[in-house]
């Protein structure tokens, strides 16, 4: 009988209020359609876990198909119990649960990142489910202080004004219903309802970034004001708000120098170079995004793409293996060999 209960809250005070916040959020944002199949991501971490337990007591109302999905890293000596914790708590809730390990995907050896690896791999696996089992949306629990972390871990990085935004409520498949939610609220759920999650004990080593920010930067600025969290959060969501009104006028603007020839796409050289810098720059990515280009977006790549249409001649610049963009007579069109 314990062990049927192990997963169960104990009162519903404190999940009604908590869980009508989120759900508040996920509307604002049209994060939960009805009748969507949903991929949990799920670790087995306090945050994997309370995202479960929120999108769970919403099944019922929302028509939800859910999805709890873990990934064996495999680093830990404990990784198998931590899947057997996620089994058991999708069973007990009567949720679909599918697995697999780090090892059958394969890892981009040029990163130099364990942890980016197993971001790519998460990424395939989700992608995975998602074809096999006809999901329309992946849920991840990254809460506010994920964010506040991801702002500096950029900041520190020289972002742009695109990477400054963060993480944003949706992006493409993925949804973030806990982007506002703190993660004392998260905890404290646990400890009022006396529900087991799980620690890796590799949030609190001092080898990477994001757990220098956790413990060091982001405490440093709570202690000089405690308004430091929700205003960091207000300043994300302020930087989002200005780069959707430059994507939307980006791709106005593209759109206002591309032109059809001869059943090709070009775009204008003129029209380009009377633009402000900033905006050549945004409106070149975005045509290499619509043409589907492969390209890893950095300063240089940018810099020799506009040190090549300035230049007064013609011919060909590589973007990419088997991609070229080709300036003739003042206009540019994008090849594929």
């Amino acid at each position: 009988m314990e062990e049927k209960n192990l997963f169960q809250p104990t009162d519903n005070s404190l999940k009604i209020s908590m869980f009508n916040k989120i759900e508040d959020y996920c509307l604002a944002h049209n994060l939960l359609p009805k009748r969507s199949t949903i991929i949990v991501g799920l670790s087995g971490g306090p945050d994997s876990v309370f995202l479960f337990y929120f999108l769970n007591n919403l099944k019922e109302k929302y028509n939800l198909t859910l999805i709890a999905a873990h990934l064996n890293h495999g680093w830990r000596k404990q990784a198998d119990n931590d899947q057997q914790f996620c089994k058991k708590l999708a069973q007990q809730n009567n949720v679909t649960f599918v697995t697999d390990h780090l090892k059958n995907y394969p890892t981009n050896k040029s990163t130099g990142s364990k942890e980016a690896d197993a971001r790519h791999a998460r990424r395939a696996f989700f992608a995975k489910i998602k074809k096999e089992h006809s999901a329309d949306l992946v849920a991840l629990g990254h809460h506010a202080q994920d964010q506040q972390e991801t702002f500096f871990i950029r900041l520190i990085r020289g972002a742009t004004l695109d990477g400054l935004c963060a993480m944003k409520p949706k992006h493409e498949n993925y949804i973030r219903p806990l982007l506002q939610t703190n993660k004392k609220e998260i905890i404290d759920y646990f400890q009022q309802h006396s529900l087991p999650f799980i620690i890796d004990e590799s949030n609190f080593s001092p080898d990477f970034l994001r757990n220098r920010i956790r413990h060091n930067v982001i405490p440093a600025f709570y202690a000089t004001d405690e308004r430091s969290t929700n205003n960091c959060l207000r300043t994300i969501n302020n930087l989002q708000d200005d780069q959707k009104l430059l994507h939307d006028y980006t791709q106005q603007t593209l759109q206002e120098l591309l032109h059809t020839k001869d059943g090709q796409q070009w775009l204008s050289c003129v029209q380009l170079k009377k633009l402000h810098p900033a905006l050549q720059k945004r409106v070149l990515t975005q045509w290499l995004i619509a043409q589907k280009v492969p390209f890893t977006l950095t300063t240089s790549f940018l810099h020799e793409l506009l040190k090549f249409i300035n230049s007064p001649h013609g011919g060909s610049h590589t973007l990419h293996t088997t991609w070229s963009v080709v300036k003739q007579q003042n206009t540019l069109r994008i090849e594929r060999h």
